[in-house]
């Protein structure tokens, strides 16, 4: 199939008013590709396509960009400009469901780019 063709075909699945997802793959020997669209609003935070980590969390601090601290058992292995996702956190509620990019301090703790300040206390 042309490239024209393609362009024509991924323009019409992103320009409906609800996007409709537009896959393309091709193999060429042991040659293989694929195309992915998912519309303007999609957004893929996956540096590395690694399966995600997770920690379990022992604080939280209420602040301007906080400080979390993982349990003392098993390092986080985060890196800076990770990005991290909460959830089943109590106490804090208003923090699950919730991404933020972090900066790593330690093996054990890295601060949030975002504010706690007003969420309930870990």
């Amino acid at each position: 199939m042309d490239k024209e063709r393609l362009i024509k075909f991924n323009n019409f699945c992103r320009n409906r008013e609800r996007a409709i997802g537009f896959i393309w793959t091709g193999l060429l020997g042991l040659y293989g590709y694929t195309f992915i669209d998912f519309g303007p609003n999609f957004v893929v935070i996956d540096p590395n396509g690694e399966d995600p980590r997770t920690a379990i969390i022992s604080a939280i601090t209420n602040e301007n960009n906080p400080t979390v601290t993982t349990h003392e058992d098993k390092r986080h292995g985060f890196l800076d400009d990770d990005h991290v996702k909460f959830r089943e956190v109590e106490g804090m509620s208003e923090i699950n469901g919730q991404t933020f990019k972090i900066k790593v301090l330690s093996p054990y703790a890295f601060k949030l780019e975002g504010d706690t300040t007003n969420f309930g206390k870990y």
